[in-house]
């Protein structure tokens, strides 16, 4: 099959396959983030181990995934993305068959870890390809479709990991992701335009900054491992100060070398852009009250609310389903309105969602989680989106790639810092004196203090987004989409 080099302004028929291709890997990474949690009971009852030693599989795809984000976000300018993009499903490929077929707990986690890698190259190099290919008035179309796939990919993770396991046991969870990323493969070959790398392959691994990556994936590992373990091991632990102290101290220790670097893993020129950086923290910002949100909400409903596990797996989907409507409106929006003032209204919703619930949490029925869900959902869908959109319109068109590994740290990182934040805030929050003895007002103090900082979180993201965009105008957003090139 021969290939040709697509331009900017390619068909839209064209284009739409392309972003179909973007998206589904999006969706196939979001997906076996959730369909794994409802097989893991039976791969512990099956290796005979205990949830501690289970959960690693989890953790594994996770941490590999978001530990490589900039090395691959590196390779991607100088290697070009097409390569990177389809060897993601090769390795995405390779790691679901090793996982399917483990004959050990060791090997099962290695399988995962493996398409961890794999997910990491995916979703990088995936965003880089639509702000380098996708015409610049339908970039945020194209955006806003893949955070739409991701949401699916979310909402349908746990009733497909269920029946499968149960009606084709655990090893399917992995082995149906081979004939499908295969296609999708195919697909990525057709639809992805080629790209002439930076330099051969050999000279770009032969100049890489391997110790800047090495640094960097340790220091962002022992973070994430801290924030992961802290529940468990106890915040003020030798164990988890230790981690938090180290990984700080290499991350540290990564900026110096980056700038001392002569080709580095990250240039850290990228932050002098205070615009580019605001934007960046806002999305770290709403992925953390997202995240914390989407851990909490299930215990208000099956602690306070007395809800069956499958009711409050159908009343938590109204997220996700929300989302998945509204998030491709909100990218088409952004291509003709200017992202920050969407990401404004989008927190601004999700502000107005935390209020609410923190006032109704008490009233009977289900009504304010179906409410808070609801305009939560539209809120994020909003923000995301867009937020995407003038992040990478902000990002200087030779840097991609290192701009799409960023934004994609910056949401996983916030994602985790979340879970672990709003978890603490809800355990810790002192009770009033009169609920001392009374465990449903103690649980409604620890959702009001969560949920409270979820409402500041939100409003730091409307702040720095509105910040992002007065400190660059819409003029020099849509300049950098019109210089982004193969």
């Amino acid at each position: 099959m021969t290939e040709k080099t697509a331009q900017p302004d390619a068909s839209q028929g064209r284009a739409r396959w392309l972003v179909a291709s973007v998206a589904f890997a999006a969706f196939l990474c979001m997906l076996n983030t959730h369909t794994i949690n409802i097989a893991l009971p039976v791969i512990a009852q099956h290796f005979q181990v205990d949830t501690g030693m289970v959960a690693r599989v989890t953790l594994a795809y996770l941490m590999t995934m978001t530990c490589l984000l900039l090395v691959f976000g590196k390779l991607d300018d100088q290697l070009g993305l097409k390569r990177l993009f389809i060897s993601g499903y090769g390795l995405f490929t390779a790691g679901s068959l090793l996982s399917g077929i483990a004959p050990s707990l060791g090997i099962l986690i290695l399988g995962r870890a493996v398409q961890g890698i794999g997910a990491s190259m995916l979703l990088t190099t995936g965003t880089a390809i639509i702000a380098r290919h996708v015409p610049p008035n339908r970039r945020g179309w194209g955006f806003g479709i893949q955070g739409a796939f991701s949401a699916a990919g979310a909402m349908l993770g746990a009733p497909l990991g269920g029946l499968i396991t149960q009606y084709a046991g655990w090893q399917w969870v992995f082995l149906a992701n081979v004939p499908v990323c295969i296609l999708a493969a195919v697909l990525a070959k057709w639809a992805i335009p080629v790209e002439k790398p930076s330099a051969p392959a050999r000279q770009v691994l032969a100049t890489f900054d391997w110790p800047g990556a090495g640094l960097s994936f340790a220091g962002i590992f022992l973070l994430l491992s801290g924030l992961n373990m802290g529940r468990k091991l106890g915040w003020a632990s030798p164990a988890i100060l230790t981690c938090f102290a180290a990984g700080v101290l290499l991350l540290l220790l990564f900026m110096v070398r980056e700038r001392k670097c002569a080709a580095p893993l990250l240039n850290l020129a990228l932050f002098r852009d205070r615009a580019f950086t605001c934007a960046n923290l806002a999305g770290m910002a709403a992925f953390m009250v997202m995240t914390g949100s989407n851990f909490l909400m299930p215990f208000y409903l099956a602690r306070y609310k007395h809800q069956s596990a499958a009711a409050t797996g159908f009343v938590v989907m109204l997220f996700s389903a929300v989302f998945l409507l509204a998030s491709p409106i909100a990218g088409r929006l952004s291509d003709r309105i200017h992202p920050a003032r969407l990401c404004a209204a989008g927190m601004a919703c999700a502000i107005a969602a935390c209020i609410i619930l923190q006032l109704t949490l008490q009233m009977p029925g289900l009504m304010p989680a179906l409410v808070f869900l609801g305009l939560f959902g539209f809120g994020f869908a909003m923000f995301a989106s867009p937020n995407n959109n003038q992040v990478m319109g902000l990002a200087p068109p030779a840097m991609a790639g290192t701009a799409a590994s960023l934004f994609r740290t910056a949401g996983t990182f916030g994602s985790a810092s979340g879970l672990a934040l709003f978890e603490a805030l809800f355990s810790m929050a002192p009770p009033r004196a009169a609920a001392a003895a009374d465990p449903a007002a103690m649980l409604v103090s620890g959702f009001r203090a969560a949920y409270g900082f979820g409402a500041l979180l939100c409003l730091a993201a409307l702040v720095l987004s509105l910040a992002a965009g007065r400190l660059a105008n819409w003029q020099t957003i849509q300049a950098h989409r019109k210089e982004i090139k193969p």
